[in-house]
């Protein structure tokens, strides 16, 4: 008589119970444990985007924590829609943000879930002078760099602080600069550069 084998069986259980689990705290918050990196709430928000040269999808996830991808996302590069992701809160790796579409008429939203912080840019709204880079996200703290011609950039986003937004990117001289850019010159539509707003 052949012996049945009963792992598939008590690992499709065990599935089945944390889908009807995670369904049941679907209108909860999502409990989450942040000793180690503790949860920091950013006072004013940072809207970013997805970066628009990226066409693959972004895992989205209740809570920050790798193991809990629950969607994906990405930009639409052929029909040329794009996303744009507000930062509602630091997490170690993860933001915990909104997502949603640029355009209005293609319309998509996403809210309070997490994502890790790679992919994500900001652009630098048009000026004819050079933008500053901070050490700090503060007025009163050192300018480490000017930008000259800041709207030429892509910046990769490093870190969100009341409205400030850490970055990062190459120079024309190949050297790679970081600092905090204030929100003035921040830009986060990539169908206009922000001019004349």
């Amino acid at each position: 008589m052949q012996r049945l084998d009963i792992k598939p069986l008590i690992v499709l259980i065990a599935l089945i119970h944390l889908c009807v689990t995670l369904l049941a705290q679907e209108d909860q918050p999502f409990p989450y444990n942040m000793s180690l990196n503790q949860e920091k709430v950013v006072q004013s928000p940072c809207c970013v985007v997805l970066d628009y040269r990226y066409s693959d999808y972004i895992d989205v996830y209740y809570r920050p924590d790798t193991t809990c991808a629950f969607a994906k996302v990405r930009n639409d590069v052929q029909n040329d829609v794009y996303l744009q992701i507000t930062i509602e809160e630091k997490a170690g790796l993860f933001f915990k943000v909104n997502i949603s579409t640029i355009l209005e008429h293609c319309q998509f939203y996403m809210s309070d879930v997490f994502i890790r912080k790679e992919h994500l840019i900001i652009l630098s709204r048009y000026t004819s002078t050079s933008m500053p880079l901070y050490s700090a996200p503060s007025y009163s703290r050192s300018v480490d760099y000017h930008v000259p011609n800041a709207h030429g950039y892509i910046y990769n986003v490093l870190d969100c602080s009341d409205g400030w937004l850490k970055v990062s990117f190459i120079d024309g001289s190949n050297n790679r600069i970081e600092g905090w850019m204030p929100p003035e010159y921040q830009c986060s539509n990539v169908y206009t550069a922000c001019m004349g707003m």
